[in-house]
């Protein structure tokens, strides 16, 4: 599938789902076949591509989905219900965002049925940031409180990654919610 040649890493941070797959279509279009991602919802996700081989590949489809499952059952029956309708996933974890693919020509061009589908992805987004969110709003009071406690310098580098960690989470809640109403003032319109 891939050419023994270059193979490229970039780590991006997105907060909108829709322009993180038109950015690996335009990777695509410039010879990039996206080959594997390691995702973390505050530190972004770090994108292996290697050259593609043939034009045709070209020609696939990416798209993205967020859940997160308790069990391993769970996350293959998800995976088996892509993969019977066209599409390939490239998700490693049963946690968080998965990226497929479809190189069918017949496939749905879109994993969502219908914007109900949309929408249920972009609250599981948002609920998972806003929790992550108040986990290290905990963690930034729980360090404060130790460093006057016990005055230990190391509490304070801890915070201030907690304080950065919970400054993005909620950041990335705002900008989820603003596609969240977007998505709803465009059901209105139609």
């Amino acid at each position: 599938m891939l050419n023994d040649g270059e193979i490229e890493k970039v780590q991006k941070h997105f907060t909108n789902f829709k322009k993180e797959e038109e950015w690996l279509q335009r990777k695509l279009d410039k010879g990039w076949l996206l080959i594997k991602y390691n995702e973390d919802l505050e530190d972004g996700t770090i994108y292996t591509f290697g050259e593609i081989e043939k034009e045709a590949q070209k020609k696939l489809v990416y798209k993205i989905d967020f859940r997160e499952f308790d069990e391993q059952e769970a996350y293959d029956e998800y995976i088996e219900v892509f993969t019977e309708s066209g599409w390939r996933s490239l998700s490693k974890a049963k946690d968080g965002k998965h990226i497929f693919y479809s190189t069918s020509p017949n496939a749905n061009k879109d994993i969502f049925s219908d914007v109900e589908s949309f929408k249920e992805r972009e609250m599981r987004v948002m609920n998972a940031l806003l929790r992550n969110g108040f986990i290290y709003l905990a963690f930034l009071l729980l360090s404060i409180f130790i460093y006057m406690k016990y005055n230990q310098a190391f509490f304070i580098g801890a915070g201030l990654y907690a304080a950065f960690a919970m400054f993005k989470s909620f950041w990335g809640y705002i900008n989820h919610r603003k596609t969240l109403k977007s998505i709803g003032a465009k059901t209105l319109q139609i």
